[in-house]
């Protein structure tokens, strides 16, 4: 091949290079601007909170919890910590779970599951509040409908527990008629019900114990459900 052959095929080569190559370039910089819009959407608080929501608090105070989150009307949507939020507000009494999230395009939605309170243990003049599981989550209020443990020590987690799970056993018309409920010990359970006691003994098969007590409420007596396939008049 010629020399001049030579030198034509190189031009003609990179003549049809040129296309490639502009398209090279400009995929190049298409990939830097969107690497530097998205540092500046980042880094300067272009998207805002504009307001945070919060929802399913019934005894939890809201402002409380939006102070707790530590997010501000204002702060970068896209830098909010949503861990860190939930951190703070799982401390706010009340609040036993909650889901911080974006709601886009400028709401923080805080969504809160709280405590059922079903009871407290009184020790001095101090209530602790009990919930569904036994676990003392409050001190110092006395929520409306829950029950006070009768003859049931603070520090006392077993009777405490105990306590719990009979409660919750309970279908919710019962627990509607329940007046009280004394548990001396984690094996030492009674409930009062107007004009009427069922001593449960532990808490044990407590689904077998709330069905027996279903059945012998109404009936003459004070009754034993300790065995709940055979209950028994309670006397003295």
């Amino acid at each position: 091949m010629s020399r001049a052959s030579k030198i034509g095929n190189k031009k003609k080569q990179q003549k049809q290079n040129l296309p490639r190559k502009r398209l090279q370039r400009l995929v190049a910089g298409l990939v830097a601007l969107v690497v530097l819009l998205g540092v500046l959407v980042y880094a300067a608080p272009i998207v805002k909170v504009s307001q945070i929501e919060v929802q399913g608090t019934t005894h939890a105070d809201p402002q409380a919890i939006r102070e707790a989150s530590a997010i501000s009307a204002g702060d970068n949507m896209l830098r909010l910590d949503m861990a860190e939020a939930a951190k703070g507000v799982s401390a706010v009494p009340w609040v036993e779970k909650v889901t911080v999230k974006r709601s886009w395009p400028t709401t923080v939605t805080v969504d809160v599951k709280e405590h059922q309170a079903i009871g407290y243990v009184m020790d001095g003049d101090t209530p602790h509040v009990v919930d569904e599981k036994g676990k003392v989550f409050l001190t110092g209020v006395k929520p409306e409908g829950a029950l006070e443990f009768k003859k049931t020590k603070r520090d006392d987690a077993r009777a405490i527990d105990a306590a719990a799970k009979a409660l919750i056993a309970l279908s919710d018309d019962l627990r509607g008629k329940l007046e009280g409920i004394e548990v001396e010990s984690a094996d030492s359970i009674s409930l009062f019900f107007p004009n009427q006691a069922v001593y449960w003994g532990s808490s044990d098969r407590a689904d077998e114990k709330a069905e027996a007590t279903r059945i012998v409420l109404g009936r003459e007596g004070n009754w034993n459900v300790s065995n709940p396939a055979m209950p028994t008049v309670k006397k003295g």
